[in-house]
């Protein structure tokens, strides 16, 4: 079964707004790595946190200021254990770890 996006193209390519000339990507999995474009990004600067609801609200939000001021990328998977925050620097990712423990949130490596 095909999937076909509102736009008219399938997920997971590219295409161009019609009032605006940025390109947009969006995300697949490929085996069940994030690309971004088509590169792959690597799951070995991510953590682990025990949180849920409003207190996952708030780390998503801190994950993307800290990403955003270290202009790299970050996203976020479900795991069994935990959400697992990942970031493209491992600058980025320890500076995530110590704002989840400010915050009282169990968090290890992932």
């Amino acid at each position: 079964m095909r999937q076909v996006l509102r736009n008219g193209s399938e997920p997971g390519t590219s295409r161009k707004d019609a009032g605006n000339s940025n390109e947009v990507r969006s995300f697949r999995l490929a085996k069940g790595v994030p690309t971004l474009g088509g590169a792959l990004m690597a799951k070995n600067n991510c953590l682990v946190v025990r949180a849920f609801g409003r207190q996952l609200d708030l780390l998503r939000g801190e994950a993307s200021r800290i990403a955003k001021g270290s202009k790299v990328d970050w996203w976020v998977d479900r795991t069994d254990k935990g959400a697992s925050f990942c970031f493209e620097d491992a600058k980025a990712k320890s500076v995530f770890a110590s704002v989840c423990t400010n915050f009282g949130v169990q968090h290890h490596d992932g």
